[in-house]
């Protein structure tokens, strides 16, 4: 993601603590975005386009829209 990326939320699974973040591309498209720390490496579990509430939410905070 190119924006400096916003919490979303913080959980732990199975012991695993994980985040939540959600981000812009180069290109505008909005990303949520789930991983935890492995080894010192960052791990993605799960990445997904944000919902159009999500996009138009992330982009008011951001004063883009």
């Amino acid at each position: 993601m190119n924006d400096n990326p916003a919490d979303v939320g913080y959980e732990v699974v199975a012991s695993e603590p994980r985040w939540t973040v959600i981000g812009h591309t180069h290109v505008g498209r909005v990303l949520r975005v789930t991983w935890t720390l492995r080894r010192e490496r960052i791990r993605i579990v799960t990445a997904w386009q944000a919902t159009k509430r999500a996009r138009n939410d992330y982009f008011r905070a951001k004063g883009i829209l």
